[in-house]
């Protein structure tokens, strides 16, 4: 499974307010697809996914403080039928 992470936006630690996810668990999504929302000093940004696959997992929910590095869900690669 390849981790979706939250992404460090500034020079220090802050932590980033987790809004919404914009894609449901098992659902399927393309890399580069918006998955969720984060807060960053009054600022909405779409965070995107790192691969295309199934939304497997979820670690965050409105409202919560993430923290730069964290790991807020996973996505499990699609088989290739090559």
């Amino acid at each position: 499974m390849i981790p979706v992470t939250v992404p460090r936006l500034a020079d220090d630690d802050r932590e980033y307010t987790f809004v919404q996810w914009l894609a449901d668990p098992g659902s399927h999504v393309d890399q580069g697809d918006w998955i969720a929302e984060l807060l960053v000093d009054g600022v909405l940004f779409s965070l995107e996914s790192p691969a295309a696959g199934t939304l497997a997992r979820i670690n965050a929910s409105p409202g919560a403080l993430v923290p730069p590095g964290r790991e807020i869900a996973w996505i499990e690669r699609i088989a290739s039928c090559e």
